[in-house]
């Protein structure tokens, strides 16, 4: 989906920069003017919704603007994970932790599974 978001915003952006008024004159409007009436505005918005960014910043967004967010994703990802692997650990008494007890272990691991 990050793909498909990514190219569709590169699209939209070489569109509103174009050098051919008609292609430039469309796209502005469809994306600034009429906006939700436009499938070409309602997939940039989408794109910028996707990836945190106002619809002026659309043109930011590029392959390796989205590799780095997958990546930092993917790394909370990771600490999460691990984090709740080792609170079950202990919860299952493979491994010690003194200071919590089982209800504030649960309540972690709630925590983490639902945020």
């Amino acid at each position: 989906m990050d793909e498909l978001l990514c190219r569709t915003a590169m699209f939209v952006s070489r569109c509103l920069a174009s050098d051919n008024s008609l292609v430039n004159f469309v796209s502005r409007h469809s994306v600034y003017v009429i906006r939700q009436n436009s499938p070409v505005a309602r997939n940039a918005l989408w794109c910028c919704t996707r990836f945190g960014l106002r619809l002026n910043m659309l043109q930011r967004i590029n392959t390796k603007f989205v590799y780095r967010r997958v990546s930092t994703e993917l790394h909370t990802y990771n600490a999460t994970v691990s984090v709740i692997y080792d609170l079950l650990c202990v919860k299952s008494h493979q491994a010690e932790l003194s200071i919590l007890s089982a209800a504030d272990i649960d309540f972690i691991i709630e925590s983490l599974c639902v945020s």
